[in-house]
């Protein structure tokens, strides 16, 4: 008696939308450069300042609250920034970290498990 493998038909691709953190709309562009404006600008402006006190003269910041508070509100206008660019680069492109032992999804395992 002859036995006949079942036959299934080939898979179909799904026709369903990209996630949002492959890939950001339109909406998420904008949020993600105004994001970037309006945390980058002071963000460089505020670090301007602080190195300018710390290498200009010391006359034009003798206490030294312009490197102070210029670090620290670079520092906090940095977070949006960076938010921003998070938003713009689509995660296909950042780096994932793995730890020892660790393996990507697309790596097989060429041992032989016992």
């Amino acid at each position: 008696m002859h036995r006949s493998l079942p036959v299934s038909a080939p898979p179909t691709p799904s026709a369903g939308p990209e996630p949002m953190a492959a890939r950001p709309g339109t909406v998420g562009i904008v949020i993600g450069a105004v994001l970037t404006v309006v945390g980058g600008v002071p963000c460089l402006l505020c670090a301007g300042l602080a190195v300018s006190a710390r290498f200009g003269p010391a006359s034009s910041d003798p206490h030294g609250y312009t490197m102070i508070f210029g670090t620290l509100f670079a520092v906090i206008c940095a977070v949006p920034m960076l938010a921003g660019l998070a938003i713009l680069l689509p995660s296909i492109h950042r780096r994932r970290s793995s730890y020892p032992g660790q393996h990507d999804v697309g790596q097989h395992n060429d041992r032989v498990q016992p």
